[in-house]
């Protein structure tokens, strides 16, 4: 039985973050691959070894493939992507985390903070680099960064400042956390009143939606911001009761503020929550946020921004039903998408797949009369807005016993 610890382990989660950041490589979505890799691979708490954790991945492929009674394409695609992603690992070096840039980045990242926020930084944060957190936190197993406020000071002797567990850096996806927790600084440092718990949805979705602004206006990357997303999404989807699937909620209220009131509403939240942290209003606010009801902040946003960072903001939560279609129809338009002209011949195509005739023949029909593919003669064409949906994701293949 695997337990919520190992969802630390650094083995897991350089795997993971390999999922991601190569997901263009893969037939599969991110998600599923690691479902499962998480079902039928033991985790190492060591430091990680390419080579041992490509072995183990091939070693997950054949058990795979040999449970298979259902569904035998989709465990085909699986193994095929299994070892795609044993050969990416195999050429890398192995992650052992960058305590340097990471403070770097808490460091860079503060004037940023303080000028989206409309707050003042008081004082500095110290960073503190642990292989145990200070107790009573040390038996918290599912937290890779953690800040200790003054509360915690009186009550612990826990110097205040940002702890960074070294043995649970996560790739890539630190950098997020590390200003997530600077964030928690400054409205702890700026709060007007004394904070007796605070409002988790308040603190960790601010804490949040401030890490994606921030990271952006630092590094100008938008990939980066995709791939932040992806981790939760994955987390949410196989791991519900994972404190990321529980943050991503909380960061869903506030992107819906600044859907009704842009940047404004979200300062206002901020201003307004300093004043009086500890109002019960703020549980009202919550629900009435996911009840779509905006009866404490109500600043109209009447115009779409215009820069990427908002721009992007925005496309995260405009809705697109999911099409689902099978996995062989997925793979027909996936290796029709990756063509420049996104034209190929029709016997090329099945010749290439190597999927018998029927199956194939069925499959185009079934593609063709969803609109997703035009049929000229002997070719077969992706048209424009089925090519725009496979890359963003609203085509999904499914696959037998998944949703």
């Amino acid at each position: 039985m695997k337990t919520k610890k190992q969802l630390q382990y650094p083995e897991y989660k350089y795997v993971l973050a390999n999922i991601v950041e190569n997901s263009n490589e893969f037939t599969l979505p991110s998600w599923l691959i690691v479902k499962e890799l998480w079902s039928k691979t033991k985790f190492s708490d060591q430091p990680t070894r390419n080579k041992e954790i490509s072995t183990k991945i091939i070693a997950c492929s054949k058990k795979l493939i040999q449970s298979s009674k259902k569904d035998l394409i989709y465990y085909q695609f699986l193994q095929k992507d299994l070892k795609k992603l044993a050969q990416i690992l195999k050429s890398k070096y192995p992650y052992t985390g960058n305590t340097r840039s990471l403070v770097k980045i808490g460091e860079k990242c503060l004037p940023v903070l303080a000028k989206e926020m409309g707050l003042n930084i008081k004082r500095k944060v110290n960073v503190f680099f642990v292989a145990e957190f200070p107790k009573p936190y040390n038996r918290i197993k599912t937290w890779d960064l953690m800040f200790a406020d003054r509360n915690d000071e009186r009550k612990y002797g826990i110097k205040e400042g940002i702890y960074v567990h070294k043995e649970r850096q996560f790739p890539l996806f630190c950098e997020f956390l590390i200003i997530h927790e600077y964030v928690h600084f400054i409205v702890r440092s700026n709060s007007k009143r004394e904070l007796s718990s605070g409002h988790k949805w308040i603190e960790e979705g601010l804490a949040d939606w401030y890490s994606f602004i921030a990271h952006f206006r630092l590094f100008r990357s938008i990939d980066n911001l995709v791939f932040f997303k992806k981790v939760y999404q994955i987390y949410e989807k196989n791991f519900p009761r994972s404190p990321l699937a529980e943050y991503s909620q909380y960061d869903r209220a506030i992107k819906r503020l600044y859907l009704w009131g842009g940047h404004e509403a979200v300062k206002k939240l901020v201003s307004k929550y300093l004043q009086n942290p500890n109002s019960s209003r703020w549980s009202r606010l919550y629900r009435n946020i996911l009840q779509e009801k905006s009866d404490i902040i109500s600043v109209a946003n009447t115009k779409r921004p215009g820069d990427r960072l908002n721009s992007y903001l925005l496309t995260l939560h405009e809705k697109v039903d999911t099409l689902n279609i099978s996995a062989v129809e997925y793979l027909i338009l996936n290796e029709l998408n990756m063509k420049v002209q996104k034209c190929m011949p029709y016997k090329k195509i099945r010749y290439l797949l190597s999927i018998k005739e029927k199956v194939f023949d069925d499959a185009i029909s079934r593609l063709e009369g969803c609109g997703l593919i035009l049929k000229k003669e002997n070719n077969v064409i992706l048209n424009d807005t089925s090519s725009s949906l496979l890359d963003a994701g609203a085509i999904k293949p499914v696959y037998y016993g998944t949703k």
